[in-house]
């Protein structure tokens, strides 16, 4: 038969092991580019799910959270830090699925630590693929701002050098203003050579567009998503690192102007 101090350890061990397993999900999703918002609600729809109340506070690199019993008897606090790898869509996806698996299966804190775990794991997109796609997008900007083939051609050279360059200096762990100033520089010059050769007819469109793979779109977008919905701390951050990221690729385009003597 259980004692009533069995019973309370048992309690407090279930409480700690879901503390550390919601802080590591939240942090998760905040790693990889999720809103503020969506970390807020899945966070909330699994806690209920497991008759837990907890509160979350989302800074630029730390998720803090705080969790309670209904009675609000006992309670336990942690903090989750965050390493980041850059946005990653498919795994914010994956991990807001979660979300609302755990309310169809109720699935216990377990077999949630595994997934999380499952998840976190997974290999991200085969990297020449997504050189290729990558390329393949940029020369149809270039399409759509008017460029013609030769010029789509300049574009998807360029791109796929810049993206390569981009590739190699993050997985060598180079800072990543540094890497968003030299992959522009690299696509700049190279697509700068239909005008210094003539090669097509829209040169100046295949130059304008060779940088906007480096255009950091999402944290903009991040960014007015969580002004929305109050988060104004990770809106500052995320605006802040938006506009360094496109200030290094401004410079890298005009630094690559300048070294193929081209006028503005």
């Amino acid at each position: 038969m259980r004692t009533k101090s069995q019973s309370m350890n048992n309690e407090h061990e279930f409480l700690k092991l879901f503390c550390v397993t919601i802080t590591d999900y939240a942090s998760s999703m905040l790693e990889c580019g999720a809103l503020s918002s969506t970390i807020e609600d899945n966070v909330h729809r699994i806690s209920d799910e497991y008759g837990i109340k907890t509160d979350v506070s989302i800074l630029p690199r730390r998720v803090l959270i705080a969790i309670w019993t209904i009675d609000q008897e006992h309670s336990y606090n942690n903090i989750g830090r965050t390493i980041k790898h850059g946005i990653n869509i498919s795994k914010v996806v994956e991990l807001s699925q979660l979300a609302s698996e755990v309310e169809a299966t109720h699935m216990s804190i377990s077999d949630l630590q595994e997934k999380i775990r499952s998840i976190n794991s997974e290999t991200r997109m085969n990297p020449n693929l997504v050189l290729v796609l990558t390329a393949m997008a940029n020369a149809s900007f270039c399409r759509l701002f008017g460029g013609d083939a030769i010029a789509m051609g300049i574009v998807f050279v360029a791109t796929l050098c810049g993206f390569l360059i981009k590739q190699k200096m993050l997985k060598n762990k180079f800072d990543g203003r540094l890497t968003t100033f030299a992959s522009a520089i690299i696509a700049a010059i190279i697509s700068s050579c239909g005008i210094a050769y003539g090669w097509s007819e829209t040169p100046h469109t295949a130059l304008a567009t060779s940088v906007l793979f480096l255009v950091p779109g999402i944290p903009f977008l991040n960014a007015m998503g969580d002004m929305l919905r109050g988060h104004h701390l990770c809106t500052v951050s995320r605006i802040a690192e938006a506009i360094i990221t496109t200030a290094c690729l401004s410079l890298g385009l005009c630094l690559a102007m300048l070294l193929m003597n081209i006028e503005w």
